[in-house]
This record gives structure tokens, sequence and C-alpha cells, in this order.
């Protein structure tokens, strides 16, 4: 009654329960201040709002306190309307008895288990944030309407209190960490605890966690940089077999588009990579590479090119055709190069074991010497054929011609030349497969080329072009 009283709305008090029950006041614009309490759902109707005295009186409080809401541009005064658009299809609290906990027929589709209390998810039901007939839509992989039983439908109700997010634009990013082991995953969240200057900085609104990579906003981005913010504050201080045991759910939604769910279960090979850059002294610049792969378009940063690669470290895919496509039609053009880039291919491999430590290096090494020669021949003729090949036959044709090239230009120094005949050996020739996976060592050959081609000691690094991304 004490908020009432403050806020100036009138009330009296009818019946032996003493139902609250707003007067007819009316605003300036001769508008009621709120809406009347209905007094049963019947009455509410199906746009009206049935709650308690309780839930009223906080409804009260925040209108009083909240409205109007300062914009930008205007002031605007918050609708006369409640939290929720209709009453929960459970009860909680004072009202949640043993008969929400008792077996029945009803399977709950979030448990398995056979519940006798049990109604069809809604948005009520979080983490499915959908409503009563989206749900289908949301979870591509089901043949009927999920069911959720009173039981795990109130453990729902908390199971946004350790959700992570990342808010850009009409995209929303989620992540959930999970263990088998509650106690593990109740330790593993006190270390990883949200640092206070994040949840007190005003982004704390678009991201909740300490995001390394700024401009996130597609999947698989969102989540690499989750997870780099989860590693950097393990300090290191993790044993792979405590990490083997966790994964983590990820879910989000494109404007009202939403995702299937994904458990992300390499948590602990990722960080076995982090843990491999960081003892080679190369985390900043792996951090770095991420970061700025990215292409300008006017006043903003596309990331799709970001993401993609994201997208293959995630999975541990091969990702040299994702760098030569980037380096060939975003920095051919813009300039810059990629430092340490080799050092960062070469731990990735060692992870992934795609492809043998001396086959890398015999691409760099192929690779520095064509782009070394285009840069002082200033003709990116060969740069360009290198990367069209479209088959092993077209790659070897393309080496053979640059190799003549090379060794036939009078302009091309003679302590260049000498490295021809060591790096375009027959055993080089040899080396390249007749199966598909021929692709790799030309893309691997060609990056190198490029980045080669791009390096300029009298500029920035080209990964601080972007730096406002």
């Amino acid at each position: 009654m004490e908020i009432l009283n403050r806020a100036g709305i009138g009330y009296s008090l009818k019946g032996k329960d003493e139902t609250i029950e707003l007067t007819t006041e009316k605003s300036l614009d001769d508008k009621p201040l709120v809406p009347p309490l209905s007094k049963s759902e019947k009455e509410a109707g199906s746009k009206g709002r049935f709650m308690t005295a309780e839930e009223f009186i906080q409804f009260i409080d925040f209108l009083s306190k909240n409205s109007p809401v300062k914009t930008d541009t205007k002031s605007v005064k918050l609708a006369g309307k409640g939290f929720l658009n209709s009453k929960p299809q459970y009860s909680i609290g004072e009202e949640f008895t043993p008969e929400t906990l008792r077996s029945g027929k009803k399977q709950c589709t979030f448990s398995g288990e056979m519940a006798k209390s049990a109604s069809m998810v809604t948005g009520m039901d979080y983490p499915f944030l959908t409503g009563a007939s989206g749900e289908v839509n949301f979870a591509s992989y089901l043949s009927a309407k999920p069911q959720i039983s009173a039981k795990y439908a109130f453990v729902a109700t908390f199971a946004f209190y350790n959700l992570r997010y990342s808010l850009q634009n009409d995209y929303a990013n989620y992540f959930i960490l999970y263990d088998p082991d509650l106690n593990r995953l109740k330790n593993f969240y006190n270390v990883i605890r949200t640092p206070a200057e994040v949840l007190n900085s005003s982004r704390v609104q678009y991201c909740n966690f300490g995001n390394e990579i700024i401009g996130i906003q597609y999947e698989s981005e969102s989540l690499m940089s989750f997870l780099i913010s989860v590693y950097k504050q393990l300090k290191g201080g993790f044993r792979r077999a405590e990490l083997l045991t966790k994964t983590i759910y990820t879910f989000g939604n494109d404007g009202n588009i939403f995702r299937d769910v994904k458990e992300y279960t390499k948590v602990a090979i990722l960080f076995g990579f982090f843990k491999h850059l960081s003892e080679e002294e190369h985390w900043s610049h792996f951090l770095n590479f991420i970061r700025f792969f990215s292409e300008k378009k006017g006043e903003k940063y596309d990331t799709t090119w970001r993401n993609r690669l994201c997208g293959k470290i995630l999975s541990f895919s091969p990702i040299a055709g994702a760098i030569e496509q980037y380096l060939g039609s975003v920095r051919m053009k813009a300039g810059g190069n990629i430092p340490f880039l080799d050092s960062i291919i070469l731990i990735y491999n060692q992870t992934t074991q795609f492809m043998k430590e001396d086959i890398v290096k015999k691409c760099k090494g192929v690779g520095d010497l064509i782009g070394q020669y285009c840069k002082i021949s200033e003709d990116k003729g060969i740069l360009f054929s290198i990367r069209n090949a479209r088959n092993r036959a077209d790659f070897l044709k393309t080496l053979s011609l640059a190799q003549f090239k090379m060794a036939d230009d009078k302009d091309f120094p003679a302590d260049q030349k000498q490295w021809i005949s060591w790096h375009l050996s027959e055993d080089f020739f040899v080396s390249i497969p007749d199966d598909d996976f021929w692709e790799e060592h030309k893309a691997l050959v060609s990056i190198f080329a490029m980045n080669r081609f791009l390096y300029n000691p009298e500029k920035k690094s080209g990964q601080t072009s972007n730096s406002n991304n």
C-alpha cells in the first residue's frame, strides 16, 4: 500500500480478503494511469492481465519509477501493460506443491521423465524463447510439439542465471556451459566470473562477458570470442581432464528466426591449441589475426570472413582455403599482410595434424620466393594464376612457368635466384598428392606468396589497418 500511496494512485480494499481495487483516477490527458486489476481470468479476457495483489503492486512500482523512458530523440511513456501477456501455465512459490514432482503418464520432452503434471512448451519456458506456435520451427528435428513437466518448467526459470550473451544489430547469440557433474560446473563458473568492470560497463547490455573481438554478430565468431574470454580467465590454470567433460550449448536468433540449439564439445582440444600458441608466444598474434579478419565496406565492417574462419577453427577443419580466398579478395585490394601467419598455421597444423610440419615449411619457402619475385617485378600475374589453378596439373604448370620466369629475369637479384632450385625442387613437385588434398598445398603456397607480396616493412602491419573494428 505504501508503494501505491507514494505513486499517488487511489485504491480501496474490498471484501474479506481485502482485494485491491483502483479508483478511476485520471491523468492529464484523461486516460487511466494504469488499467484496472482484473479480478478473474475470465474478466481479463484475451488481452487482459490477471495478477496477484503482490505482483500488481510490484508492477505499479516499476511503472512509477521507469515512466517515461527517455531516448535519444524523445520521451516515451510506458504503456499500461504488465510484464506478461498471459498467466503462466504452472504455479510457483507458495503454490508449488509435491504434486508437481509426482510421476505420471505424460512425458517431459526436456528431461525424458514421465510426469503427472506437464504442459506444452511456451515462451515462459526458458531457454526455448518461443511462442506457443513456434516450437517445431525453433527445433527443426521435432516431429511434434514438446511438453515440459512442471518440475522442469520451474527449474528452467533459473536457467538464465549463468547465461552469457552477445547482441549486435538483429543478431543474438547465447552460451551456456555444461558439465554432467554440477559441482564441477559450479567450481568452473566460480573461476570464470565476469569481471566487475565488464558488468559495470555500458556495453553490458550488448555483451556480458569479456569480449576480445569487437563487432561480433554471427554465430561462430561470437562463440570464438566467448571461448577466448573463458580461456583468458582461466589463465592456464586448468587440466585437460577437467575440460574433457565441459561442453557449451549455443543458440540464438537472427531477427525473428531462431536457430537450432547446438552443442560444442571440443573445448579441451581448442584450449590445447590456445595453450600451444601462448607457449610459443604467438597468442597476441593469433588474437589480432582473428580480430582483423574482416572487410571494410564504407563506414562498416563485413565480418562474414571472420565468421567463416572461426567456424573452421572451432571445428578443426582446414583453414588454408579460407585464408587464401580472403587475401585474394580483400587484402590484395586493400593492402596489408598478416603478421606471423606462418607460425599460426604451423601451430594449427600441429594441433590438427592435417599436414606434416616439413610440408608446411616447404610450401612457405616456395610461396615466399614467388611473392618476393612478384613484389620486385611488380607483377601479380603468377599470384592470380596460382590462386585460380583448377586442378593439380594447372598448379604444377603454373609453378614450372614461375620457375623459368624467375630464372630468366635479369632484374631478379642473384641472391634470390639461388633459392629457385632449392625450393622448387623435384622433391617438392613429387610431394604434392594426386588426391583432392593437393588443394591444401596450393592454398598454402598461394597465401604465403600473397602475404610476402603484401609485406611492407616501412608501413604499419595490415592488422592495424582495421583498428576501429
